[in-house]
């Protein structure tokens, strides 16, 4: 009877064993679709894709402004919260990151380092055709409210945008928008703080 209950322990062991392995490979496997990373290298694959290649009626396709195109084009994300732009490494933290068929992540809150930490406020405020997105920031207990439009009209004339808002203390946020086909998009928003004494 021992020899029985010992082979039927080995069996539920060696299932609970695979059934872990495969939770943990498609959390990994999600993880790695669903990242900086992933999503830099698809806004890069859109800028050479769509270039010379504006919609009906637009002078231009791409619209990047400040960091928006170094991070796009000239980045390299070293782990978690560090990421190399033209060989200048910076702390970063996500504030949204959406992945068509892949995850859509809104942080409420965020922490930047010790140092900084940022929160979203409730808004149910949106403009003409618009949405209106508060955070607080907090640097080093400092506190000041930012706000940022995003305006789906504008966004939506590129096939690829992006902008950068600086917002003192060294800290800056790039927005960048992939504009898919089906009128949806793939959404980074970033804040970077350059390492100090690099």
């Amino acid at each position: 009877m021992g020899h029985y209950n010992d082979k039927v322990l080995n069996i539920a062991i060696i299932v609970l064993l695979l059934i872990t392995f495969s939770i943990m490979l498609s959390y990994l496997s999600s993880e790695t679709k669903c990242s900086v990373e992933a999503f830099l290298a698809k806004a890069m694959e859109a800028y050479y894709a769509f270039k010379n290649k504006p919609k009906p009626g637009i002078s231009k396709a791409l619209m990047l402004e400040g960091m928006s195109k170094d991070l796009i084009l000239n980045s390299n994300v070293v782990n978690a919260t560090t990421i190399s732009i033209n060989g200048t490494l910076y702390h970063y933290v996500v504030l949204r990151l959406h992945m068509e068929g892949e995850c859509e992540i809104t942080v409420n809150n965020a922490y930047l380092k010790p140092h900084v930490y940022i929160k979203l406020l409730p808004s149910n405020v949106t403009t003409t055709g618009g949405r209106l997105w508060t955070y607080e920031i907090d640097v080093n207990g400092s506190k000041r409210i930012v706000r940022f439009y995003e305006i789906p009209f504008i966004i939506g004339l590129y096939r690829l945008y992006g902008d950068s808002v600086y917002l003192g203390e060294g800290l800056v946020l790039v927005r960048i928008y992939v504009n898919y086909f089906n009128s949806k998009w793939g959404i980074l928003w970033i804040i970077l703080e350059k390492l100090k004494g690099i």
